[in-house]
């Protein structure tokens, strides 16, 4: 099983994959884990 990315690193893979600024993503990711709970 393939080891868990941190958010650090999933915010990091999102904004060059979507060609985001880091801070939007990660204001998303929190905005998100919020919503989930």
């Amino acid at each position: 099983m393939a080891k868990s990315m941190t958010k650090a690193k999933v915010a990091d893979y999102l904004a060059g994959k979507l060609e985001l600024p880091k801070k939007t993503v990660t204001m998303f990711l929190e905005e998100l884990a919020q919503l989930a709970y």
